[in-house]
């Protein structure tokens, strides 16, 4: 099953974030920091093939598993990019329907799974992160056509990383508002709108989500 492209493994929480960007077929998609593709190809399975996504990431290697992984799948819609997230890319300018932008971060919400992160993460990084962020939320937005879907996601629970990122994108973007996605389980949405799990109460890692949409 695994060879034949029938399966792939996934953390739950990991395979929400893709439900959060809600895609259709035939839509135009970009994943600004793809990684190796766990996300892209999850979104390119829920367009049922049909369509485009342009996967971005700034490290070869990681873009050459999401092909091999593109490859066994049997994946033909996602489009690989080397170039960096933070970089204006001028021919991306409101070209996309959704866009996915799942943002270097801590990493904290996955520490039952890598222990390590707690000798490699110091207080002063999450302040660095948090800069990187909302510069990159600041870069996706460009893109969203006007009427389109952001979504914002970090696999960690710092707060600095989750709300504080978006409530400063939304005082200078005032034509992007909050929406609460109405395709989870309500346990997993805050007061905020916002998607959240911790490992300790949902058994997955944690990750925090917000769906923006962009007025048309």
């Amino acid at each position: 099953a695994y060879r034949g492209g029938l399966i792939r493994i996934q953390d739950e929480a990991s395979q929400l974030i893709t439900r959060l960007v809600a895609p259709e077929p035939g839509e135009r998609l970009l994943d600004l920091c793809a990684g190796s593709g766990g996300k892209t190809l999850h979104l390119a399975a829920l367009m049922e093939n049909r369509g485009s996504i342009t996967a971005l990431d700034l490290r070869p290697e990681r873009l050459r598993m999401l092909r091999e992984e593109r490859q066994r799948l049997g994946v033909t819609i996602v489009e690989t990019r080397k170039d960096d997230a933070a970089a204006p890319v001028e021919s991306f300018r409101e070209a996309f329907d959704r866009v996915l932008l799942d943002a270097p971060c801590s990493g904290l919400g996955t520490l039952r799974r890598n222990p390590e992160i707690r000798w490699r993460i110091a207080p002063t990084d999450i302040n660095r992160c948090m800069e990187l962020q909302s510069l990159l939320i600041a870069r996706a937005a460009e893109y969203v056509r006007p009427g389109g879907r952001l979504v914002y996601s970090v696999c960690t629970v710092t707060p600095e990383e989750n709300e504080v990122v978006i409530g400063k994108f939304l005082k200078k973007r005032i034509d992007f508002k909050v929406i609460s996605p109405d395709n989870l389980p309500p346990a997993l949405i805050d007061d905020s709108g916002f998607f959240r799990t911790v490992p300790h109460r949902h058994g997955t890692d944690g990750f925090f989500g917000a769906v923006l949409i962009r007025a048309a």
